[in-house]
């Protein structure tokens, strides 16, 4: 009993941490880096993605000459200690270096438990834990943005390696008529 003592005494002398106060994963889905043109098209394109997955930018937050945007907790209480929950998303938009326009995306999205066991619907009293990486909609976010930009459709390689048609040709923009004025 006495050494069971000591050692829990030790260990936070020793720099290990006691329970489960650990930090959360921060590292996110990383794009393999595409085309977007200009900065201001893809942070809203960013944005309107973040939107679109159910989380709000928080403005406070966002820095965009650091290119990152950070979404306010979306919270959700339930009357069990540990079934709460909040999430919060951040995209994190790097330049590709020596390819002007090239951009990769990381989004990572965590998720925290609320481990209240009094109160738990309380939000002024919620006990949050480090929270974990929600991987599968990291994923979704990054590739919705990522398509945005590179469309859709396969590689003409990719249709020859895989003994695909050919792709239609695009579509060629209607020509521009000018009004015939009024007689």
């Amino acid at each position: 009993m006495k050494r069971i003592l000591a050692l829990a005494l030790a260990l936070p002398i020793l720099g290990v941490p006691l329970g489960c106060a650990s930090k959360a994963d921060t590292s996110g889905q990383l794009t393999p880096g595409f085309y977007a043109g200009q900065f201001e098209m893809l942070w809203d394109v960013s944005r309107k993605e973040m939107v679109r997955e159910g989380f709000s930018p928080d403005p406070e937050n966002c820095n965009k000459a650091g290119k990152v945007m950070v979404s306010r907790w979306n919270v959700q209480l339930a009357s069990f200690s540990g079934k709460g929950y909040r999430e919060q998303a951040t995209i994190t938009i790097h330049e590709v270096p020596d390819k002007a326009g090239w951009y990769t995306v990381e989004v990572n999205v965590l998720r925290s438990a609320n481990k209240e066991l009094a109160e738990p619907m309380n939000p002024r009293k919620a006990q949050w834990d480090a929270g974990v990486r929600q991987p599968d909609r990291e994923q979704h976010m990054a590739y919705a943005i990522e398509t945005f930009f590179i469309g859709h459709d396969v590689s003409s390689r990719f249709r020859s390696d895989y003994g695909m048609h050919s792709a239609p040709p695009p579509v060629a923009p209607l020509p521009t008529t000018q009004p015939t004025p009024a007689k």
